[in-house]
């Protein structure tokens, strides 16, 4: 076969499932671990499941963004963090443009840390804040504090030298305008260059009950953050990312521009481009790749790494599915999405029905300014429906 460019970029996911706490509101495939000998048996698993991805192919791609996710992968002791770097530029060819992202919990985050991060090339921290506030802190069941909040923002802001972010929250149990006010100008006040806003979403047994803010106030909320970031120069990217100009979430972007990526861990779920999975294809007959979905279970996932193709859960990517996901996904981006991603005789007809919530133009569908406030409940659900 003709071996594909090694310029050629994939990003990588790579979960860390193990917390000190798990927090009320949260569904992803995380859980306390309180030793340290799961760490050491997630490592070895992850570098297998590597292996089997290195002799697939993955020599012919270029890793231009390393996303780290949890789970809380700060808590991943220093040791394994330089082993880990080691095993990945053994294994991999990384862009000389690398975006290496590691999430952060407040309370983990030292200079000691940071320092290790920078010695083995991390080079951008997406810290999760949440409030700055104690009542919406212990309702959420966060290990946080205001005080571990704002003391590692400081730190962060004194000792890290590469990109950092923070996530925030709206939309929490019996919250006010005041108090999201207050937590969005706490957050302005350590000049993040990118502030993650996101509604709540109230999806786990002690959540479902959490009484929130009325869909009225939401939008209020919604509009409020636009208006407070994107005049301190924080541009609305995605429907809840805002940063300075090129400051952006390089990785994140694959994910809503639809575009392949590798995701290494347990419940880690990949948009495999098809040179993975067939390797006989030819550089010119790409196709759209597959979905493959990690088993969630630590010991589930031991078994996968052997043989992922056998063991994970896989679904092959038609042209019909690429347009769904591509519209599901990128209208969530204030810029939406390029044409010339689109088949070229595919019918629009749908963006009838739609039309002062939806815009075409040249080069690009997007949502307009009223769209992008019902993207979820009537644009997403219109483009689910399609045929």
């Amino acid at each position: 076969m003709s071996p594909a460019s090694p310029s050629q970029n994939l990003g990588i996911y790579i979960h860390f499932p193990f917390c000190a706490y798990k927090c009320g509101y949260c569904d992803f495939n995380s859980w306390v671990e309180e030793t340290e000998e799961p760490q050491k048996i997630w490592l070895e698993a992850l570098k297998k499941e590597l292996l089997f991805w290195k002799a697939r192919g993955l020599d012919d791609f270029q890793i231009d963004t390393l996303f780290m996710g949890g789970g809380t992968p700060s808590l991943l002791k220093e040791k394994y963090f330089y082993e880990l770097e080691a095993f990945l530029k053994k294994n991999l060819t990384f862009s000389p443009t690398l975006e290496w992202t590691v999430e952060a919990n407040p309370e983990t985050i030292h200079s000691t840390l940071l320092e290790t991060f920078e010695n083995i090339g991390v080079n951008r921290l997406s810290i999760g804040i949440q409030s700055f506030q104690e009542k919406y802190l212990r309702r959420l069941e966060r290990g946080a504090t205001p005080h571990s909040n704002k003391r590692a923002l400081s730190c962060v802001a004194e000792n890290w030298k590469g990109r950092w972010s923070l996530d925030l929250m709206f939309g929490l149990p019996e919250q006010n305008f005041q108090d999201w006010e207050s937590d969005l100008n706490e957050a302005l006040s350590f000049g993040s260059k990118h502030i993650s806003a996101y509604q709540l979403t109230l999806s786990t047994e002690k959540s479902k009950n959490w009484k929130q803010p009325v869909e009225e106030e939401l939008l209020k909320y919604f509009r409020f953050t636009r208006e407070v970031l994107g005049a301190r120069g924080l541009i609305p990217y995605e429907i809840s990312n805002f940063a300075i100009p090129s400051e952006e979430s390089r990785h994140n972007l694959k994910y809503w521009r639809a575009e392949p990526f590798l995701a290494l861990g347990p419940g880690a779920y990949s948009l495999l481009p098809s040179r993975l999975i067939n390797q006989s294809l030819d550089q010119s007959d790409e196709g759209f790749g597959a979905h493959l979905k990690n088993p969630s279970k630590m010991s589930d996932w031991q078994k996968h790494v052997e043989n992922p193709l056998s063991f994970g859960r896989i679904e092959k990517r038609d042209v019909k599915i690429h347009i769904t996901e591509l519209l599901l996904v990128g209208l969530r981006l204030e810029k939406g999405i390029e044409m010339k991603l689109f088949p070229k005789n595919f019918d629009f007809g749908f963006l009838n029905g739609l039309n002062d919530l939806l815009e075409k133009t040249d080069t690009h569908i997007r949502a307009t300014e009223k769209g992008r406030e019902i993207l979820d409940t009537t644009i997403l659900k219109s483009v689910q429906s399609l045929k």
